[in-house]
């Protein structure tokens, strides 16, 4: 498994984590060009982080068996259990509201009849 550091601090990045780059250069006429930008760690930055030289990339063995992928499909999985449990509590309420509408009905209607 990989991941990555930044160099100068050695601080480990996950994805979406926030980072802080500087640019900043002096130009040939003796000037100093500053470019600082803060953005979200993703994956389309690592070559050109790695390029350069702002990130270095580790190899790490992975000594869990679980994959981060069955870890996902295991929540998704409970979410999707839940969801099923709540939509069934949703039918069961509506359809018990439904009934109580009708007996409002039937109420209002004997009431009106009787006045």
């Amino acid at each position: 498994m990989k991941k990555y550091f930044m160099k100068d601090s050695g601080e480990e990045l996950k994805f979406g984590d926030m980072i802080e780059l500087d640019f900043t250069k002096d130009t040939s006429d003796g000037h100093t060009c500053h470019h600082h930008l803060e953005c979200k760690f993703i994956p389309g930055l690592i070559p050109m982080l790695l390029e350069q030289g702002i990130i270095e990339e580790k190899e790490f063995e992975n000594k869990n068996n679980d994959t981060p992928d069955d870890n996902c499909l295991e929540t998704a999985q409970m979410i999707m259990s839940t969801l099923e449990i709540i939509a069934n509590k949703v039918k069961q309420m509506d359809d018990k509201i439904t009934d109580l509408n009708k007996i409002v009905k039937k109420l209002q209607h004997n009431a009106t009849k009787s006045a």
